[in-house]
C-alpha cells in the first residue's frame, strides 16, 4: 500500500492525507460494540467514517480485504511475498486465516481459547460462514480449525473486531500491547497472507508472510486511532485484520494501506492498547 489516498470504511471511499508529525492515540473508551451470533446473522453495520481531508498526493488508501472473499481457495499458490515481504518459516502459534464461505478473507490473532481479533470491516458479513485455521504458516491447510458464533464489532472508531469461536483451541495465545507500550520509531513485524502484488490482483499466496520496520506516526489518514509504520514490504488484499508486534506484544490489527502499492512501506493498523478493558470485557483477556 502506498501512497494515494482514499479511504474504504465498508465500501464507502473517502479521500485522507497520512499525516508526518506524531500525534498521541487517546485511550478508547470501553463501549459494548456491536454483536452478531450464529442465530442473528443481522449484523449492525457501524457507520463511522472520521473526517476527510483532500488529498496531497492523490494516492489511494484501502482497507486490505482479500480481492474476493467468496471466491475458492486458489490451488497451488506459494508466492512469498507480502509485495516485498518475507516468508515466515518459524512457528507461529497464534497466526489466524480467517475465511468466509471457505476462503480466505483476513489475517487475524487468537488471544484467548475461544476469541480472535481481527479488524472489523472483516466481519460485516453473516457470522455463520466464518470459519478460522489456527497455528499455520499456510492459509488452506495445517492448523487448528473453528467455526465463528459470534462476531463482536468495537462500535467506536477503531477498526477492530472480536470473534468468538465453537470450540476451544488450545494453543500459544497472542499476547497483547497494553497502553503506551508502543511509540514512535519502534522496531515491528507484521504478519499476513495478503496479496503479493502492487494492485492487489492475482491469488493470495499460501505462505505466510512478514516484513519489518518501524512505527512512523501514531496517527495517520486523518485518524488518531491508527499506528502508521513504514517497513520492507506493503500491506495489501488478505492482510488486513493481521497483527503487529512490538517488543513481543501485538498492539494492533491492520486496517488500511495503499492501492496500488508505492515501494513506501506504508500501513495503518488499529491500535488496541487503548482498548484493553473492552478486550477484556468480552474476551476475558
Amino acid at each position: 500500500m502506498r501512497g494515494k489516498t482514499k479511504l474504504l470504511r465498508a465500501a464507502v471511499l473517502a479521500l485522507f492525507v497520512c499525516a508526518t508529525a506524531a500525534t498521541a492515540s487517546p485511550a478508547a473508551t470501553a463501549t459494548p460494540g456491536t454483536t452478531t451470533d450464529a442465530t442473528n446473522s443481522a449484523t449492525t453495520a457501524d457507520t463511522t467514517t472520521g473526517s476527510t481531508t483532500a488529498a496531497a498526493d492523490n494516492a489511494t488508501i484501502a482497507h486490505p480485504l482479500a480481492p474476493d472473499a467468496t471466491a475458492p481457495p486458489a490451488a497451488g499458490d506459494v508466492e512469498p511475498f507480502i509485495v516485498r515481504g518475507s516468508t515466515v518459516t518459524q512457528n507461529i502459534p497464534w497466526i489466524v486465516s480467517l475465511a468466509y464461505n471457505g476462503s480466505h478473507t483476513c489475517t487475524a490473532s487468537i488471544i484467548a481459547p475461544r476469541w480472535v481479533l481481527t479488524a472489523r470491516h472483516c466481519t460485516q458479513r453473516p457470522v455463520a460462514n466464518f470459519t478460522v485455521r489456527v497455528g499455520s504458516l499456510k492459509r488452506s491447510s495445517g492448523g487448528q480449525t473453528a467455526k465463528a458464533t459470534r462476531l463482536v464489532n468495537y462500535s467506536g472508531r477503531n477498526d477492530v473486531s472480536l470473534v468468538q469461536l465453537d470450540r476451544d483451541i488450545n494453543t500459544t495465545y497472542s499476547r497483547l500491547g497494553a497502553a503506551g507500550s508502543v511509540r514512535v520509531g519502534s522496531a515491528d513485524t507484521i504478519y499476513g497472507w495478503g496479496a503479493d502484488k502492487s494492485d492487489w490482483s492475482g491469488p493470495l499466496p499460501e505462505n505466510l508472510k512478514y516484513a519489518t520496520g518501524s512505527v512512523a506516526s501514531l496517527g495517520c489518514a486523518g485518524d488518531n486511532t491508527l499506528i502508521c509504520v513504514r517497513n520492507n514490504g506493503e500491506v495489501a488484499g488478505g492482510d488486513s485484520g493481521g497483527p503487529i508486534i512490538v517488543n513481543g506484544v501485538q498492539v494492533g490489527v491492520c486496517s488500511i494501506g495503499h492501492k496500488p502499492t508505492q515501494n513506501d512501506g506504508f500501513g495503518g493498523y488499529a491500535d488496541i492498547t487503548g482498548m484493553r478493558s473492552w478486550i477484556k470485557q468480552i474476551s476475558g483477556v
